[in-house]
């Protein structure tokens, strides 16, 4: 195949390839997890999930309740909106969804639909008011146009959700120790939903008391994120899993470098094998450790996790070139981005199965161990390597279902567009619902 994409593929090429992928496999140790590595993970990460509920036990994972009811979409006000706002570290998003006859959508407006992403170009911060302005300056295109009737966060970093005193919003009390390398002193001065409504309406004076619904990314697509960071929810638990970290014992030392190298070492450990931002970071080492080798002449000019992506894709399409790699140096790169998202995905999709027969009674309340027939579900994921990376999807489902089918529940792992979005409005309008019935407000 190489041959056909680069006719000057020469000779001295597959020597060196086979030397760079011993390389890779043994010195730098990425190759798949095992079949017992994969099983005393899951032990492992089941023995976290129910110490993390108990709350006194040992356990990497703080395991919050999101507060938020499940929401049945048939008893939610047709014709109100909701402005979603989603932080989700470097990637941010913000829409206008309406309930109408034919269910939530995003409003459009003159024709174009209020619906904007954007990117953060910056991880530090002076304090929250400096990051919150930030966010806000990128998604004033959508917000400035925006009347809403009520108002959803998306707040994808650890944080513990909390009753309002009126008992009907639900905010988010964060941590000041965040993920994903990002630093804001003082964020956790005030529940986040608190300080995000004050200074929009300093901005742009929205409803007195509008209602608010803070959740986790997890929480609104009622599934899992895996993009830039990672994490599960499980029913009403929003499970912070990249911070599992009982993993440490099959850290090979291409891994260990990618740790050391990080904003928080010894830290968000399954992230660091999961995210896109620790894919990236990986390349960065292995493309190091060529060099220092002699197995690299050349210098690898991407460091982000869509490098990966596109390795991929180049079995699939022939017109992808890489005007200044040589053959071989694609050949080797293509290799290390199979096994290391084979890797990510062998994790994940263990959690995810894990996660599920953990909480079978809650996913199904009259399960029965002796029934003949299996049970299905679906589990939604988002993020750009679920939506980016080729064949990831079907790797998750394999190894979810490979732990999964000892309970005979069958999980249909898979992804929807703008999941996050319109479950962070449903849950936002269900408040709202609930706000109205105790109120009589309308």
């Amino acid at each position: 195949m190489l041959r056909e994409l680069h006719p000057q593929y020469h000779v001295k090429g597959p020597k060196r390839f086979a030397e760079s992928i011993k390389f890779i496999r043994d010195k730098l140790g990425i190759t798949p997890f095992t079949p017992g590595e994969l099983m005393s993970i899951s032990h492992r990460y089941q023995q976290d999930l129910i110490n993390g509920i108990s709350k006194g036990a040992d356990s990497s994972l703080a395991m919050y309740d999101t507060r938020l009811p499940s929401v049945d979409r048939e008893k939610l006000p047709v014709g109100k909106k909701v402005l979603v706002i989603e932080i989700g570290g470097t990637n941010i998003r913000a829409a206008s969804v309406i309930n109408s006859e034919q269910g939530l959508e995003i409003e459009k407006k003159e024709g174009e639909e209020l619906f904007i992403k954007k990117g953060l170009k910056r991880k530090v911060y002076s304090d929250a008011d400096d990051f919150l302005n930030e966010v806000f300056n990128f998604l004033d295109p959508v917000i400035s146009k925006v009347h809403p009737d009520t108002l959803s966060v998306i707040w994808s970093f650890p944080g513990e959700p909390q009753i309002s005193e009126d008992g009907i919003s639900v905010d988010i009390k964060s941590t000041e120790e965040l993920t994903k390398g990002f630093v804001i002193p003082g964020i956790s001065m005030i529940p986040i939903g608190k300080k995000i409504l004050g200074l929009l309406n300093n901005r742009y004076q929205l409803k007195e008391n509008i209602p608010l619904a803070v959740m986790n990314d997890t929480r609104a697509a009622e599934g899992g994120i895996i993009g830039s960071g990672f994490n599960l929810a499980f029913g009403k638990y929003n499970s912070e899993s990249g911070g599992f970290d009982k993993i440490s014992d099959f850290i090979p030392y291409a891994y260990r470098q990618v740790d050391e190298m990080s904003a928080n070492p010894g830290k968000q450990l399954a992230e660091k094998h999961i995210s896109g931002d620790y894919l990236g970071l990986l390349l960065k080492v292995v493309a190091s450790e060529l060099e220092k080798s002699g197995l690299l002449t050349q210098k690898i000019m991407h460091d982000k996790s869509e490098f990966f992506s596109r390795l991929l894709k180049v079995a699939l399409d022939k017109n992808i070139a890489y005007e200044y790699l040589n053959p071989y140096m694609v050949a080797t790169l293509m290799y290390l981005a199979r096994q290391a998202i084979v890797r990510s995905a062998q994790l994940a999709g263990t959690m995810i199965g894990t996660g599920i027969a953990t909480f079978k009674n809650d996913y199904f309340p009259n399960w029965n161990e002796n029934r003949k027939r299996d049970y299905k579900m679906d589990y939604i994921l988002e993020g750009s390597i679920v939506e980016k990376v080729p064949g990831y999807l079907s790797l998750v489902n394999q190894y979810a279902n490979e732990v999964s089918e000892q309970w005979r529940i069958k999980i249909n792992v898979r992804s929807v567009e703008n999941a996050g979005i319109f479950g962070a409005a449903a849950a936002a309008l269900d408040i709202y619902r609930r706000n109205t019935d105790l109120t009589g407000m309308i």
